[in-house]
C-alpha cells in the first residue's frame, strides 16, 4: 500500500465520484479506477460500492472504517515528509470555534508567532462537533471547543469561563444589571453562542427578532456604532472592543443562566514531531489567559 494510492482514495471519497477525482487529480477515470481496484485486492475488501447509473460513491462499511484510517495514514505521511524537508521548523495544527478565535485566539496568536518563529501555526475554524472528528484523524493537534464529547484517546480541560455581559455604546439608554428582557429586541445585535445559550436566547425573544445576526464577537463592532444598538458578549472579548472603540461600554447583566465556556482538547498520543510545539503553546496560552484574568 503506497502513499498515492492512499491519495486517491480520499480524492473519490472528497469529491464524490471517480470523474470528479480524476479531474482533481489530472488523470484519467480507467487509472482512477485501477488505483481503487487494486487497493481493494490489496486489503482484501470491497471499499466502494459500483452501482450502473449512480453518479456519486458511496462507501461500504469497510470503506467508512478504512477511511479514518487513510486519512490518518495521509497525515502521518506529510508529517513525515515535513519533518525531512524542513528539519529546523516546528509545526502545530489547531481548531477552533469562532466564538474561541473572537474570545483569545485572535489576540494570542500574533504574540505566540512573534516570540516562535520557529513553529508554523496553521489555524483552522470548524465547529465543535467538527473539530474531535479532525482531532481523531490527526488533522488537528489542539482543538478549542464550547462542548465536551466522549473521544477515545482524548483529554480535555476547561481553560475559561467568563460571565456575559452588555456591551453598548456609552451614550445608549442602557445601564448596569439590567435583564435581557428590558432590552429592545429590534436592536440586538446576535451571536449564537452554543445550544444552551440559543434555547435560553430564543425562549426570551422567539422569533428571530433580532437587528442582526453576527458569526464572530469582533464582528460586532461596526454595527454597535448604531444608535440604541446592544449586544451580549463574553466579558474578555467585550473589554477587547472597549479597547478597539472608546465609544463602548460593558455592563453587568442579570439573570444570565450560563457563563462562556471553552474546553482546550487534545490527543492523549500527540505526534512525536508536535509535542514540543504542542506543550510550549499550550503553556503560554494558559499563562496568557492567566493575565488577562488579573
Amino acid at each position: 500500500m503506497d502513499l498515492e494510492s492512499i491519495r486517491v482514495f480520499l480524492a473519490v471519497v472528497d469529491t464524490g465520484s471517480i470523474s470528479a477525482a480524476a479531474n482533481l487529480l489530472y488523470a484519467s477515470q480507467s487509472s482512477v479506477s485501477r488505483r481503487i481496484a487494486a487497493l481493494e485486492r490489496e486489503i482484501g475488501v470491497t471499499l466502494i460500492n459500483r452501482n450502473k447509473g449512480q453518479n456519486t460513491i458511496i462507501l461500504t462499511p469497510y470503506g467508512e472504517s478504512f477511511l479514518r484510517s487513510a486519512r490518518q495514514m495521509e497525515v502521518l505521511y506529510k508529517d513525515i515528509e515535513t519533518s525531512v524537508r524542513t528539519p529546523f521548523r516546528q509545526f502545530l495544527s489547531i481548531g477552533a470555534n469562532e466564538c474561541s478565535q473572537g474570545t483569545f485566539l485572535d489576540a494570542f496568536c500574533p504574540i505566540f508567532i512573534d516570540r516562535h518563529p520557529e513553529i508554523c501555526l496553521s489555524i483552522h475554524s470548524y465547529h465543535s462537533s467538527t473539530i474531535y472528528q479532525r482531532l481523531n484523524e490527526h488533522f488537528i493537534d489542539i482543538g478549542y471547543v464550547s462542548i465536551i464529547k466522549d473521544a477515545p484517546s482524548t483529554k480535555s480541560r476547561l481553560i475559561t469561563e467568563e460571565p456575559f455581559v452588555l456591551i453598548t455604546r456609552k451614550d445608549s439608554p442602557y445601564h448596569a444589571n439590567m435583564t435581557i428582557q428590558e432590552l429592545p429586541p429590534n436592536k440586538e445585535i446576535y451571536l449564537r453562542y452554543n445550544a444552551q445559550y440559543e434555547h435560553w436566547h430564543n425562549s426570551i425573544f422567539p422569533g428571530r427578532q433580532y437587528l442582526l445576526r453576527v458569526s464572530r464577537e469582533l464582528m460586532m463592532a461596526s454595527y454597535l456604532m448604531k444608535e440604541g444598538t446592544w449586544a451580549v458578549i463574553g466579558e474578555p472579548s467585550g473589554r477587547i472592543l472597549c479597547s478597539l472603540k472608546n465609544d463602548f461600554v460593558l455592563y453587568p447583566l442579570l439573570n444570565v443562566p450560563m457563563k462562556l465556556t471553552t474546553y482546550e482538547v487534545f490527543r492523549e498520543d500527540t505526534r512525536p514531531s508536535r509535542i514540543n510545539a504542542e506543550r510550549i503553546f499550550r503553556s503560554e496560552l494558559n499563562e496568557y489567559l492567566e493575565s488577562l484574568r488579573k
